[in-house]
């Protein structure tokens, strides 16, 4: 009798040591307390992270990750909030993770102004191939994947963007297009501080963007992602493809929020901008 109690508090002993690796909660806006929808919840440079949906819920697994690993919760336009792992599973012992993220101040606006005689080219693929083909490296909500966008080194206006569905077996399609500043190559800082989602509801076909209220302008090299941020239904047996590009050593990847970009050896999606300079 009293090895099988033994044998009961091992076995609940185990099971709250997993569930307590279970976490969920919200991330909030802590001025106007309302939820932040899409922020992204991860581990810092791992391969474990999620997006909130769009109520701001979210849910995060933690079990194999150690204490001293750090995760990471950001949103465009928000300060960003890291905690060590141990100190994150202690601070929400009950399993419950409310996030607070406080607003960054808003940035200086871009004065977008340009005459109809300045030059208007697409940059980037306009392919729309339905045999060449590209989708995202994993179903994680968070996983990226996107394309190095060249320019000529002068102040440029970025008018909308555009990308080719081939197949979507989902009835909906809802992504967000980041759009980044390089690092020595690498995708770094987001160049927006709001958020770019796009719907739709067609299973194939070209989509476009409007950057205008954006007011993007860059005299660099960028860098276009396209983001999985929330499930549409089950993923086995269901395809999301987009027409691919070209293969190149400047598209990247990474497979879950806060993850680290990699080099993508496959064809990075047909990702073309329109340009004003």
């Amino acid at each position: 009798m009293r090895s099988y109690g033994l044998l009961l508090l091992f076995v609940f002993l185990g099971y709250e040591s997993f569930s307590q690796d279970i976490f969920k909660g919200r991330v909030i806006n802590h001025s106007t307390r309302r939820p932040l929808p899409f922020a992204n919840i991860g581990i810092l440079h791992g391969n474990r992270g999620t997006c909130a949906n769009v109520k701001g819920n979210y849910a995060i697994d933690l079990s194999g990750i150690k204490d001293r690993d750090t995760l990471l919760c950001s949103q465009s336009g928000f300060q960003p909030d890291t905690f060590i792992v141990g100190d994150f599973r202690r601070k929400f012992a009950t399993g419950v993770a409310i996030i607070f993220l406080n607003p960054l101040p808003p940035p200086p606006v871009n004065i977008m102004d340009y005459e109809d005689d300045m030059t208007r080219k697409l940059l980037g693929s306009t392919s729309n191939s339905k045999s060449k083909t590209t989708n995202f490296v994993s179903n994680n909500l968070g996983t990226e994947l996107g394309v190095t966008i060249r320019i000529k080194g002068e102040p440029t206006y970025l008018r909308d963007l555009s990308f080719n569905v081939v197949r979507n077996d989902y009835d909906s399609l809802l992504l967000r297009v980041n759009l980044y500043y390089l690092y020595r190559g690498t995708p770094w800082d987001l160049m927006h501080s709001e958020d770019i989602i796009v719907k739709a509801h067609d299973h194939h076909g070209k989509v476009s963007v409007n950057l205008l209220p954006y007011e993007l302008i860059t005299d660099e090299d960028f860098f276009v992602s396209l983001e999985w941020v929330t499930q549409l239904g089950e993923a086995n047996n269901m395809d999301l493809l987009f027409s691919g590009g070209q293969r190149s050593q400047s598209n990247f990847c990474r497979r879950s929020s806060q993850g680290d970009w990699i080099q993508y050896k496959g064809l990075g999606p047909a990702i073309n901008v329109t340009a004003i300079y």
